[in-house]
């Protein structure tokens, strides 16, 4: 809370300031003003209220006025260092692989066919699909999507129906966009 302004205390502040930088030449000027009565200006220090001072914001303060360097007005300052270049490793193509696909054949009805690949990019994903020798495609277990790994081969097993009539069926294998097909023999 501002305290409001008062005469009487703006005199002393202004003797007391006069007096500390020496210039208290006039003492009854001086004694004659703190020792005035506090109702000396009734209207003034009469009322008394909690509403503060306004201020004139729509004054400009004050500053000291500079001609502008020729250009500086154009040219925007940087506030930070530019960002340093980083070196980015070249990219290494690798020629395209040659798959090869090896599949167990013969195989009898009831036992487990395998198959497997190699060549394919390391990471991908191969995908496997058997068709039996009547023309259906197989939906037997372990004819899962598998991922190549590192060495860039992938295995697969399943088992051959026991109703799976004789003859020559065929497994596909697809990694990465690269296919390869195989024969397989079923027998009784």
């Amino acid at each position: 809370m501002r305290t409001p302004f008062s005469p009487v205390l703006a005199s002393a502040v202004l003797l007391a300031l006069a007096f500390a930088s020496g210039c208290n030449s006039d003492k009854n000027a001086t004694s004659s003003a703190t020792n005035a009565p506090a109702n000396a200006n009734s209207s003034a220090t009469s009322k008394v209220t909690d509403t503060p001072t306004p201020v004139d914001s729509a004054k400009p303060a004050d500053s000291p006025k500079t001609s502008p360097t020729p250009g500086s007005a154009d040219t925007p300052k940087p506030t930070s260092a530019p960002p340093s270049a980083t070196a980015v490793p070249p990219t290494t193509t690798l020629p395209a692989a040659s798959l090869s696909l090896s599949v167990s054949s013969p195989v009898k009805r009831g036992s487990n066919a395998s198959a497997s690949v190699q060549g394919a990019t390391p990471g991908v994903s191969c995908t496997i699909s058997y068709t039996t020798p009547s023309g259906t495609d197989s939906t037997a277990a372990g004819l899962t999507t598998k991922t190549a790994g590192s060495n860039g081969s992938a295995s697969w097993s399943w088992v051959i129906g026991s109703n799976t009539n004789p003859g020559t069926g065929s497994v596909r294998v697809n990694c990465g966009g690269q296919q390869k097909t195989a024969s397989i023999t079923i027998t009784s």
